[in-house]
């Protein structure tokens, strides 16, 4: 199965949805992002399983959000 870390078009989805953000920015700014921009609950209940900490920038982020969506590919087909 590929690597949802490395498909492109996962990366410009979850672009869409955090476009707003700031950076450097925490676990609960991102977690923000999402519901005021409407992603689906398991998008955001993705994002609830990355660790607390601050993030960089945006691939910072998707890195720890597309890695959680590698291991629960249940999950990863009802994101969007």
């Amino acid at each position: 199965m590929r690597s949802l870390g490395s498909d492109p078009v996962f990366k410009s989805r979850l672009a869409d949805f955090l476009y707003t953000l700031k950076f450097p920015a925490t676990k609960a700014h991102v977690e923000a992002a999402l519901v005021s921009g409407n992603a689906s609950e398991y998008l955001v209940e993705a994002v609830s399983l990355i660790p607390d900490r601050v993030y960089t920038d945006f691939d910072d982020v998707a890195s720890e959000v597309l890695g959680i969506l590698d291991m629960i590919p249940s999950v990863a087909g009802k994101v969007w």
